[in-house]
């Protein structure tokens, strides 16, 4: 019974921790475990690809029951999607969220977290390609300033990216 309650307290505590840092989508959070001792990297990464699991399980029972809105799909996929980036597997997210744009191809937001992946993943060309889908569908949407994003911050003394950045941001 103790040894239960132990494991259930430390599922609970990592997802409140899982949902703690991903809740402003910030994906540089990633390189902060670096400093850490490897072992806690393995825990908090296996924490992260749990969560990730745990969201997709919700996807697939609302998806079953029916009670899946667009606002709930949304929310689940940035979810699944940052917690497999923070748990070190771009391409889960990569693959996370080209699925969600085959869904929701209007929703700028998708798009935009593409792009962090790929500016995670070092492609440059790649991430530029998807910023510049987040801003043709960004109607209404405030899209975060890719310059500042850690996400690009490999990419932000490239000339190339800088401009093309500064020009999507142009009313």
């Amino acid at each position: 019974m103790n040894i239960r309650w132990c494991l259930t307290a430390k599922i609970v505590c990592s997802l409140l921790l899982v949902f703690l840092l991903t809740s402003n989508h910030d994906f540089g959070r990633l390189r902060a475990m670096q400093s850490q001792p490897q072992s806690e990297k393995v825990e908090i990464r296996m924490s992260f690809l749990d969560a990730a699991r745990f969201y997709e399980h919700q996807l697939e029972e609302k998806r079953r029951d029916g009670t899946l809105d667009q606002e709930e799909f949304r929310r689940l996929i940035e979810r699944i999607a940052v917690n497999y980036t923070m748990g070190g597997k771009l391409k889960k997210a990569k693959g996370t969220f080209e699925k969600a744009i085959k869904q929701d191809p209007e929703y700028p937001m998708f798009y935009y977290y593409l792009a962090c992946t790929y500016g995670e993943m070092g492609k440059m060309k790649e991430a530029l390609q998807q910023l510049r889908a987040a801003h043709r569908h960004k109607k209404d949407t405030k899209l975060p300033d890719a310059l500042r994003d850690s996400s690009f911050e490999k990419f932000a003394n490239d000339r190339k990216f800088v401009e093309a950045v500064q020009e999507m941001q142009k009313p």
